[in-house]
Parts: structure tokens; sequence; C-alpha cells
């Protein structure tokens, strides 16, 4: 499900990914673990696309980063460690416009927008502008939001890292809930 062979990533004269290798089998869930500074999100931003690697092979799913990367957002759902968000928009609306980015069907995004806000546990606030979202709120939504799609891959980018104790164990519960588990493989960063 993910390959990196001699993956190697440089800012100008830094290098910050030096001869990574791994491969993950097709069910399951890895994490990555190490300080801060060790390349953790630097190795999920290349596995999504939104950073391209200096040297090595790449890939998610079966398919090459570099060269399809258009596929490989149809089969990856994202969770960014600081989701970002249209703050005056709704939760419900926030579904329908990200829904519409995969080119969803109206009619599954209506009934994928319920489902997921349902079992994010954030339904009661879909009328809601997601500014007035706590910060455990915005981390369902945007778990929510990488689900849209029903990815075969679900990366996370530490979901729980700026939560409060509780947020913190609402969002992992979230993540171990069995609903979720028609994803294939999920990818979670840790901090060590």
């Amino acid at each position: 499900m993910l390959e990196c062979y001699g993956l190697t990533k440089s800012y100008g004269p830094n290098e910050v990914l030096k001869d990574v290798s791994f491969s993950v089998e097709e069910v399951g869930c890895v994490g990555f673990l190490g300080a801060n500074g060790a390349g953790k999100t630097t190795t999920i931003r290349i596995l999504t696309g939104l950073a391209r690697p200096t040297s090595g092979v790449v890939k998610v799913a079966g398919l090459d980063v570099t060269k399809e990367m258009d596929q490989i957002s149809l089969v990856i759902g994202y969770c960014p460690q600081h989701p970002a968000f249209y703050q005056d928009m709704t939760g419900q609306e926030w579904m329908h416009w990200v829904g519409g980015l995969f080119h969803l069907e109206k009619k599954i995004i209506r009934s994928k927008t319920e489902e997921l806000l349902k079992l994010c546990r954030i339904y009661e606030a879909k009328d809601r502008a997601i500014g007035s979202y706590s910060g455990g709120m915005k981390q369902r939504l945007a778990i929510a939001q990488a689900l849209i799609n029903s990815p075969k891959v679900l990366i996370l980018d530490e979901p729980v890292s700026a939560l409060d104790p509780m947020g913190r164990k609402d969002v992992l519960t979230l993540i171990e809930r069995s609903e979720t588990r028609n994803v294939d493989l999920y990818v979670y960063p840790y901090f060590r």
C-alpha cells in the first residue's frame, strides 16, 4: 500500500530525509515514531503530494507520487496537523464543498456528509459556522473530510497534538471506532 525506496528530501543545503526505505502491507495501521524534526511530517507531505521528493521512489496504492498524483488523490484521505477551514462556512457546507472537489454525486455527498458528521459526533453542529467550533470539533471535522471520498489510505498528521486531554481521548476513540475500519491503511505519525 505504501512504498518508499531511497527517499531523500532536501531544502537547499539541508537534507531532511536521507535514503528512507520502507513498505507497508495493504491492511493495518502504521505510525511514524520520532522526535521533532525527524522527518515524519515531511514524509507525510510527500505521500500526500504536498511536497516532491528530491530523489527516490514513492508509491501509494501502487501509484507513483511524482507521476500519478491525480489518481492518488482519489485513494487517500488526509487530515493535516493544523487543518484550515473557511471559518464562515458551516460544517455541512464544508463537507459538501470537499465532496464536490472529488466530483462525487450530490446524493452521495449528502448521505456521506450526514454519515460522517454523525460518526465524528458533530452532526448537531452541522449548521453552525466552523469559526464557532472548538479545537476538538475542528479536528473531528478534519477527520470527516478525510473520509468523504472513501479512501483506501487514511493519513493523519498528528491529529491530537493541539488538543486538551478530553479532546485527545475523543479523537483517538473516533479513529479506533469500527465504522472507520473500511479504510485499508492508516498512517499516523507519533511524537516520541
